[in-house]
């Protein structure tokens, strides 16, 4: 047999390579293509039960109650119920009143016809109303607030049989800023009151009045009769008693607790706002108002 030329040789090897390529793919193409796949079946007693999702148990974070300050018991500061800080611009410091919890009304029941007329801060007993005499020999004249009496005082000397005594007493002129004009210079007075029996002292001022740390929430039950109360007091109301757990000053409200009931519920909790005034119509104002 007649060997091959090198040339010839070539080429049939190059035949032969791409007869094998063309046969690779041709396999892989094969194997590429997708087949069907047997449905799955399965009888109802094969089938596991599908488990119901269940919610985890609700679980209601509760707020822890809020620390006291390093200030005093009254000094807590609550999210959503601040203290109510107040300053006394004549003794310079600082008084407060601890939030309430404000509970739903348990409907007015015995309140009906409670209403609350307003809340202020209650002065003091006795008010600097005036003063007369010279420099260096000053009396004061203060004011009883319960009996409506006037007394002449001294510095130095008890106030009258009040159990009181005029620690202090002076006279300085200050510049005082009018309202809606400009400011004047005046003479004020300011004296200072001991408490013989609690060592306590009071400021007080002839230009301003001087209140106490407070409050005195104004009442007019179903009767039209007027009552004062305080935090602690007691309001009978029919044959209830109600007990004054707090007073607000802003916004004006009271809270009020009922005895707790014959039969062992727990006691009702009230709490009085003062009525919004009605809107003051105006010019423009489209709605007509019928006297």
């Amino acid at each position: 047999m007649k060997p091959l030329e090198p040339s010839t040789s070539a080429l049939v090897i190059a035949a032969l390579l791409a007869a094998g390529s063309l046969g690779w793919s041709a396999w892989s193409l094969h194997r590429l293509q997708p087949r069907p796949i047997a449905p799955l079946t399965a009888s109802a007693g094969e089938t596991p039960p599908v488990a119901e999702a269940k919610p985890d148990d609700e679980k209601v974070a509760m707020w822890a109650p809020p620390p006291a300050q390093s200030h005093g018991g009254a000094w807590v500061y609550d999210v959503f119920s601040p203290p109510e800080i107040f300053y006394d611009a004549a003794t310079k410091q600082f008084t407060v009143t601890p939030p309430v919890l404000h509970r739903p009304s348990a409907g007015l029941g015995g309140l009906a016809g409670l209403e609350l007329a307003g809340v202020a801060r209650e002065l003091y007993r006795f008010q600097l109303v005036g003063f007369i005499g010279r420099e260096g020999d000053w009396r004061g004249t203060f004011e009883d607030r319960l009996t409506g009496e006037t007394f002449l005082g001294q510095e130095g000397r008890a106030l009258a049989q009040t159990g009181l005594t005029v620690r202090l007493l002076e006279v300085r002129r200050v510049q005082v800023d009018l309202p809606d004009s400009m400011s004047t210079t005046q003479r004020v007075a300011t004296a200072v009151l001991h408490d013989d029996r609690t060592g306590e002292e009071t400021e007080l001022n002839s230009a301003a009045p001087r209140y106490t740390e407070s409050l005195v929430a104004s009442v007019i039950t179903a009767d039209g009769a007027h009552h004062d109360l305080r935090r602690g007091d007691d309001l009978p109301v029919g044959e209830e008693i109600f007990h004054v757990a707090a007073v607000r000053l802003d916004p004006p409200a009271i809270e009020l607790v009922a005895d707790a009931a014959a039969d062992g519920r727990a006691p009702e909790h009230h709490t009085l706002a003062l009525k919004s005034a009605p809107p003051v119509p105006t010019a423009s104002s489209s709605t007509s108002v019928t006297p």
